[in-house]
């Protein structure tokens, strides 16, 4: 009988690339609710949950929260807003044209307000 040599593979997997491997653990803990929603982000995104949170944490970018002079720059904005659109609204119906000083009063403290903000951001 001839001899032959058997070379046995090694089944399953092949080993990863040697840049490729996942060497080094961090641990995280989330709470219940979080982790249901991290699970649920991760199966909209098609992908297990340790490569979303690893694509996460590589690619994404953290957002501060505002600060409270900006919370407070936001609900000043959008209280001028309501106010610019009822003037607006009314200026419509009665077909005044003395509404417009009213209007542009209005219109100039936004422009305060969006320049305040973008200067306070710049010096960040």
């Amino acid at each position: 009988m001839e001899e032959q040599a058997e070379y046995k593979t090694k089944g399953g997997r092949p080993a990863a690339q040697e840049n490729e491997k996942l060497e080094h653990r961090i641990s995280v803990r989330f709470s219940k609710s979080d982790q249901v929603k991290l699970k649920l982000k991760a199966k909209k995104a098609n992908m297990k949950t340790s490569d979303y949170i690893r694509q996460a944490a590589i690619n994404g970018t953290i957002k501060r929260p505002p600060s409270p002079e900006e919370v407070k720059f936001y609900r000043d904005l959008s209280g001028m807003a309501n106010n610019l659109n009822q003037l607006t609204k009314e200026a419509h119906q009665q077909k005044l044209s003395a509404i417009a000083p009213l209007i542009l009063t209005e219109l100039n403290k936004i422009h305060k307000i969006l320049s305040d903000l973008d200067n306070k951001n710049e010096n960040r």
